[in-house]
C-alpha cells in the first residue's frame, strides 16, 4: 500500500472516530447558576444571582459583557463557575444581558449602551441597594465599555475590575485587531 493512502486511511478512521464521540455528547446546562430577572429595558436583561447566604460585602458587582458573546461564559457549569466562586466569596452578583443583536439594534451606538443601557442599570442597583456606588466587573468588549462608563460616572464605580479587555487601539499587536484591521465587511 502506498504512504499516501495509508495517511488517507488513518485520517479517515479519525474523522470517523470523531463522528462517534461527537453523537455521543449529550446536552450541556451551561448558566445554571440560580438567578432571577430584576429588571429590562428593550432587550437588555439584568439578573440578580440567587445567594444561599446574606451577601458579606455589601457593594454589589455588576458584570458587563460583549455584545457578541453570552454572559452565560462566566457560569459554564458548577465547577468552572465564576458567578460560582464570586458568590461564595460573598459578594452579591448581577449580570447585564444585552440579547442578540439584530438588525433592529443596528442604529444603537456605544453611547446607547454605555449611558443608557449601563446607566440604567447601574442605577437600578444603586437604588435598590441605597448606594452611592457599585462593583464593575467588565467583561471583553464588556470590559471596554465599563472602562468608558466608569470614566464618565467615577462617582458610581467604587471598584471596576476588566477581565480579557482590549484597552490599547493604538497597538496592532493583538489578534483581535488584526483581525479588525484586516477584515473585510462586504
Amino acid at each position: 500500500m502506498y504512504a499516501w493512502m495509508e495517511e488517507f486511511q488513518q485520517q479517515i478512521n479519525k474523522l470517523n472516530k470523531g463522528r462517534e464521540v461527537f453523537n455521543e455528547i449529550q446536552n450541556i446546562d451551561i448558566g445554571k447558576s440560580p438567578k432571577e430577572l430584576v429588571w429590562s429595558l428593550d432587550k437588555n436583561k439584568l439578573y440578580r444571582y440567587q445567594r444561599e447566604t446574606p451577601a458579606t460585602c455589601k457593594t454589589p458587582v455588576l458584570i458587563t459583557y460583549a455584545l457578541i458573546n453570552r454572559y452565560y461564559m462566566m457560569d459554564l457549569q458548577p465547577d468552572l463557575s465564576l458567578v460560582k466562586k464570586l458568590l461564595e466569596f460573598g459578594l452579591d452578583i448581577y449580570v447585564l444581558d444585552t440579547g442578540y443583536p439584530t438588525r433592529n439594534e443596528r442604529y444603537l451606538t456605544m453611547d446607547d449602551y454605555i449611558n443608557y443601557y449601563i446607566d440604567s442599570a447601574v442605577d437600578f442597583i444603586r437604588e435598590t441597594h441605597g448606594l452611592a456606588s457599585i462593583n464593575l466587573m467588565g467583561v471583553c468588549q464588556g470590559g471596554t465599555f465599563a472602562t468608558i462608563y466608569s470614566a464618565i460616572h467615577p462617582e458610581k464605580v467604587k471598584n471596576l475590575t476588566l477581565l480579557v479587555t482590549p484597552i490599547d487601539f493604538e497597538s496592532n499587536d493583538g489578534l483581535l485587531f488584526r483581525w479588525a484591521r484586516d477584515l473585510e465587511v462586504e
